[in-house]
Formats: structure tokens, C-alpha cells, sequence
């Protein structure tokens, strides 16, 4: 197989893990494997993944000589000249026609040039679906916008509805990353169950990143990978540990994520400007509540690393002796896959996507389970922990009891999806 993999956009965090974990192992299983990301990328993404002549990093790049390129220009044209004439609403629209064309032009060369057989895109959302002359499939992550505890105006709404609809009917497949989502997609849209299928993600690591020799610290520490958004329930978890600490407990909670470090610092003033909403500024308001009642618990317990580099990620893993995940939504919640695989304990929330996780790696006895939004039950259970701490898995258990979920497994499985459209 020769694939095209477009990314169309990334940043660190949850989703960049799993591009660069699968990218790993596709490498190693197919003929060729064309990489599409943006130009800031390039680098960053060559120094994650092996040397190897069989990956190819390209940047949309479209020549001039071509039709495609005059037409593009004309429009760049007529749109300077809507902006003229202040007819910013027609201009923003044909902007992003001409760039969804200029892009798929771009698509369209690469598989010509490089006979690529399948394109699989990164991520979905809010991007359109390119017409190409190949199998054409997408990962699908969550919607967050329906099914997060988070109110969006119906806009919003309707515009990534409209995407993930065109990506149902105009592409081949869509490959969720959770039972839990294939389900969500269809609660929307369920005339499509035959165009979604889901393939749970690993927790294990892949290729270049290195495994780090645990060593948790002698005081407990949790570890919280997620950024901060009030569906991540940042709110409750502070509670927890403002209760714990007035009961007399000492541990840490690194946390890792977009505003982790603000928030580990309270920094209010900057995380007030993220998000302008009441919704936002109530949440955070309650936050600064527990700061002024408590104005030594956030520099004596939180670690923020804002957002993390993988490496650094694996380095807060080899610290702790438990992760917690109180998160209230989530599309996978991949931290508890890659807690379990390095065989530390972890306190979650009981949401389907999560339990959908340890059924799969057959975990319970590593996990403690709290309703979401209930801080008395995480307070019950972090104490739990503190009190009654499970002891790490060591390597050789890890491997027998879970290395049958590898993401070895998983980029098999993304292929064998992709050869069964090229075979219909």
C-alpha cells in the first residue's frame, strides 16, 4: 500500500500521541508513506518519527505553472476585491473555498506523483473533503460539540455537523478511535453505521520515543494529562485536593496540557482572556474561589507543564504513582490505556469511553472508578489511594497481560480497513 496521510493541523496533546504513534508502526507495514502537514511541522514531526526512506514529508506546496494555480489567483483577486468593496462575509467565504480547493489540488498532486493507492487524513474536523481518485478515509476523535457538558451556539454546531455530514457521505470510511464515538456519530447521523467503523487506540509507546525507567517519587504524586476546559472537570479535582490537604495529606498533581500552567500558578488574568463566555468565566470563578480559601495550595500541590512535548509526557509518567482522569466527556481519554500498559494505578471517571478501555486491557484490578462529577466520590478514592497504594506492574506482567493491544495491532487493523475499501 502507498498512503497519503495529510495533517491538515496539530497541536501537542492527546491527538498529536496518537498521529505520531500510528505514523510509527504504518511506516513499518507499508510500501510507502506520504506525510502532508504544515511547513512550521516538518521538523518537528522528522525528529519524531525513524529514519526512513519509505516515509516521505511533504509541505502544501501547489505550483504556479499549473491551471489550478491561475484559478486560485483569479479568486485571490476577486476576493482582495470583495474586501474592497466591504463585502467581508462573501470575501471570508470565497477564501475558504479557494484554500479547500488549493489544498485538495495539493492532494491530488501527491497522488499522482508519488501513485499513491490510499489517503487517510489525520483528523476531520472542520476540514472538507477533498475529491480524489482513491480510497479515501478519516480518523474520527469525538463531538465534543454535541456530548461535552459545554454549551456552543447552534452555529458552531451546524458548521461541524455540516463537515463530519460530507465526510459521511463523500468519503469511504471514517475510523473512530472509540466504540463510544462510532455511537455518538450515529445518535447524529444514523443512516451511516456502515460508513463508520471504530478501532480502539493503544497506550503503549511506538518507535522513537524512548521508555523511561519508572521512578516515582517517594511523596505521592498523581498525574493529570489534559488541558484545561471545564469538561476536563479541573474544578472537582481541585476541590479533591483542597479537601485531601486540610485533612493533612501531602502529595503532588502534575498536570499537562493547553493552560495547565497557568493554571498551576493561577495566573487568572491570562486564563481569563482564553474564553470569553459566562460559561467560561462562572467556571473560573469557582476556581478563584478555592484560590482565595486556600492561597498555598496551588504552589504546594500543582505542577502545570502547560502543553508537553511527548517526552516530557513520558517523564511525568515515570514520576507518578497514580493518574487520575476525572474528565466528565472524552472521545477515547487515551491516558488511561497509557497508564495501565506502563502499569501504574489510575482513578477515572465512569464515563463508557473509559470503561470501554479496561475491558479492553482487562485492568480493573489497576483501576478505581468514581461517578463523574461527584468530588466526594473522587475525594473517596484519591484518599484510597494515598492510603492503600497499588504497587506498579513490572515490565514482564505488562507485557503478558496486555501486550496483545499494541499500536502494532491498531495501524494492522487502520490497514486492513483501507485494503477492504480498495477490494469493494
Amino acid at each position: 500500500m502507498r498512503l497519503l496521510f495529510p495533517i491538515k493541523y496539530q497541536r501537542h496533546g492527546g491527538v498529536e500521541r496518537v498521529i505520531v504513534s500510528l505514523l510509527q508502526e504504518l511506516c513499518e507495514q507499508v510500501e510507502c508513506l506520504v506525510v502532508l502537514l504544515p511547513v512550521q511541522k516538518k521538523d518537528y514531526f522528522q525528529r519524531l518519527l525513524p529514519d526512513d526512506a519509505k516515509i516521505i514529508f511533504v509541505t502544501p506546496q501547489l505550483s504556479q505553472q499549473t491551471p489550478q494555480s491561475s484559478l486560485i489567483n483569479w479568486g485571490y483577486r476577486l476576493r482582495k476585491l470583495l474586501k474592497q468593496l466591504q463585502l467581508n462575509d462573501f470575501a471570508q467565504r470565497l477564501d475558504a473555498r479557494l484554500e479547500a480547493y488549493r489544498y485538495e489540488c495539493i492532494v491530488n498532486t501527491l497522488i499522482e506523483q508519488y501513485q499513491i493507492s490510499h489517503c487517510l487524513y489525520a483528523i476531520n474536523n472542520r476540514i472538507p473533503v477533498p475529491k480524489v481518485k482513491v480510497p479515501l478515509a478519516a480518523i474520527s476523535y469525538d463531538l465534543f460539540w454535541h456530548f461535552s457538558p459545554v454549551s456552543f451556539p447552534s452555529e458552531v454546531i451546524e458548521d461541524y455537523d455540516r463537515y463530519l455530514l460530507d465526510w459521511l457521505q463523500h468519503s469511504d470510511r471514517l475510523i473512530s478511535i472509540s466504540e463510544q464515538n462510532r455511537q455518538d456519530v450515529l445518535k447524529i447521523f444514523p443512516e451511516y453505521p456502515h460508513k463508520i467503523i471504530s478501532v480502539p487506540l493503544s497506550g503503549f509507546l511506538s518507535g522513537s520515543l524512548p521508555q523511561l525507567e519508572m521512578s516515582p517519587e517517594s511523596s505521592p504524586v498523581f498525574y493529570f494529562p489534559s488541558s484545561f476546559a471545564i469538561y476536563k472537570d479541573h474544578l472537582n479535582l481541585l476541590n479533591a485536593i483542597a479537601n485531601l490537604a486540610v485533612r493533612g495529606y501531602r502529595f503532588k498533581v502534575i498536570l499537562s496540557g493547553r493552560f495547565t500552567d497557568l493554571l498551576a500558578r493561577a495566573d487568572f488574568p491570562a486564563l481569563v482572556e482564553k474564553n470569553g463566555t459566562e460559561e467560561y468565566q462562572n467556571y473560573l470563578s469557582k476556581i478563584k474561589a478555592i484560590h482565595h480559601a486556600h492561597p498555598n495550595l496551588f504552589a504546594d500541590y500543582l505542577d502545570g507543564l502547560g502543553y508537553a512535548e511527548l517526552i516530557d509526557v513520558e517523564k511525568a509518567y515515570a514520576r507518578c504513582n497514580c493518574v487520575i482522569f476525572p474528565s466528565q466527556f472524552e472521545g477515547f481519554g487515551l491516558a488511561v490505556s497509557e497508564a495501565v500498559v506502563r502499569g501504574i494505578p489510575a482513578v477515572i471517571s465512569d464515563l463508557p469511553v473509559l470503561l470501554e478501555q479496561v475491558e479492553l486491557y482487562n485492568c480493573a484490578d489497576l483501576v478505581r472508578v468514581f461517578p463523574a462529577g461527584n468530588p466526594e466520590k473522587l475525594i473517596e478514592q484519591m484518599q484510597g489511594v494515598l492510603e492503600q497504594p497499588v504497587a506498579r506492574l513490572d515490565e514482564p506482567t505488562i507485557q503478558s497481560r496486555f501486550g496483545h493491544w499494541t499500536w502494532t495491532a491498531v495501524a494492522k487493523q487502520y490497514l486492513a480497513q483501507l485494503d477492504s475499501l480498495s477490494q469493494s
